[in-house]
């Protein structure tokens, strides 16, 4: 019988675990998501990557770095599908920037991109297709 109640407790925090939704970011710091890549690197994500709805519009300016929970992060990438189907305008790209993701400006028509370090930009590892 005990063992009965030990696999009933398994099948219930299974079924838990399986039924959780997963979100696509780990924070978000003045409207930006991000997601822990390593103990000290974040990138710019999407509030959820498997919707046709992006809440990034407007002006965006990716920081350096950003601090959360006494943490500070360096902001080290943009993530796959990050600002598809967002309606910004234009983003500002740190040279901390070391990867864009697959997609990350699908369906996004945003106008100005502005860069402070262009070596730093031509260095960009570009992912061309998903993992």
């Amino acid at each position: 019988m005990k063992h009965i109640k030990t696999l009933k407790g398994l099948l219930l925090t299974l079924l838990l675990a399986c039924t959780s939704t997963v979100s696509a970011y780990d924070f978000e710091v003045n409207g930006i998501y991000y997601k822990i890549r390593t103990g000290t690197e974040v990138y710019v994500t999407a509030k959820n990557t498997n919707s046709s709805f992006n809440e990034y519009e407007g002006h965006i300016n990716i920081p350096e770095t950003v601090e959360y929970s006494g943490i500070t992060f360096d902001v080290v990438g943009i993530g796959s599908y990050a600002f598809r189907y967002s309606s910004i305008e234009s983003i500002t790209i740190p040279p901390t920037i070391t990867f864009i993701g697959y997609n990350a400006f699908s369906y996004c028509h945003v106008k100005e991109v502005y860069i402070s370090d262009l070596y730093a930009w031509c260095n960009i590892l570009l992912i061309l297709m998903v993992e």
